[in-house]
């Protein structure tokens, strides 16, 4: 699978998304430019795992606790869900954070041809953005075609969002709404990601103002999962309108919880793991929260299934 891994992307770069996130006097940004679409159709796999973490760019001795067991989880695929490097962003592409923080903790999956899909977070938005996109053509492991962006890998769908810039939600909004029958079309699946939770247990809470309004109208009943971070913790927090809230924001560091749990919350350190499944035909999605400690080691705290 490391080595077959080929999308249909449906890509979106939008001028809005910049580094400075000062509104444009309309308060709606520039327009997007036209989606670029690839089209290579091809099918997830039984068994195939992807790997879900955020919050993680510390260089800290947490991050490279998780990272050690993340290199021995078997994971197929990575997915980012952003605050990628703390405190302050990169400057710019040759940023020795990059190294640091992201390429050498998990420097044996991105040479193993291990493919990461980033979703940039608030953090990340305090340094230059434009660097992920300068960094994802030099690294062919790590994959940010755009800010938000789509993959239909023919039963299964993926999209990333950026959820950082209150007036970036306009080009999304048009772009979602007028891509989401071509994107949806033959999908039995749909898993949606973005930094910013929409519900939360955790110290940040949940979502409020244009993150709630914009995942409630185009997120929320129509994905069957939404994977954020944020919070430092790993939360079930249940389905809403038939959309699993899941959030892994514990890669690198962690905060106490602010809430009782809905389904399932810890501090602790650690990600979730996806894991396909094809029996009968239609795919479905196993989850487990995985706590990594350097006492005990990996432990299995929690699971589900999405179908």
């Amino acid at each position: 699978m490391k080595n077959n891994w080929t999308t249909l992307l449906l890509l979106l770069t939008p001028a809005a998304c910049n580094p400075d996130p000062s509104p444009e006097p309309d308060g709606k940004g520039e327009d997007p430019v036209p989606p670029t679409v690839v089209s290579e159709n091809s099918q997830i796999a039984d068994g195939t795992k992807i790997c879900v973490f955020g919050d993680s760019g510390t260089a800290g001795d947490e991050q490279m606790l998780v990272a050690s067991y993340l290199k021995e989880e078997g994971c197929d695929q990575v997915r980012v869900v952003g605050d990628i490097i703390y405190e302050d962003g990169l400057e710019g592409p040759d940023d020795q954070q990059f190294m640091d923080k992201f390429y050498d903790p998990y420097k044996e999956m991105l040479e193993g041809d291990v493919p990461f899909y980033i979703a940039l977070g608030n953090h990340d938005y305090n340094g230059d953005t434009k660097a992920w996109l300068e960094l994802a053509n030099r690294h062919t492991s790590i994959i940010f075609p755009a800010f938000y962006y789509a993959e239909v890998w023919d039963d299964i769908c993926f999209v990333t969002f950026d959820t950082n810039t209150w007036w970036g939600f306009f080009p999304q909004k048009d772009w979602i709404e007028e891509s989401w029958p071509e994107i949806s079309e033959g999908c039995s699946l749909s898993l949606a990601f973005g930094h910013h939770p929409y519900l939360s247990v955790g110290d940040h809470g949940d979502a409020d103002s244009d993150d709630k309004d914009f995942l409630k109208e185009h997120v929320i009943g129509r994905f069957d999962a939404y994977f954020s971070g944020h919070d430092h913790d790993l939360s079930d927090e249940g389905e809403v309108d038939g959309t699993r809230l899941i959030v892994s924001g514990a890669a690198g560091k962690l905060r106490p919880l602010a809430a009782k749990p809905r389904d399932f919350a810890i501090s602790a350190l650690g990600y979730v793991t996806l894991t396909v499944k094809r029996e009968g035909g239609a795919p479905s999605i196993d989850y487990e929260f995985i706590v990594i400690d350097s006492e005990n080691g990996r432990q299995v705290v929690h699971q589900g299934q999405i179908k």
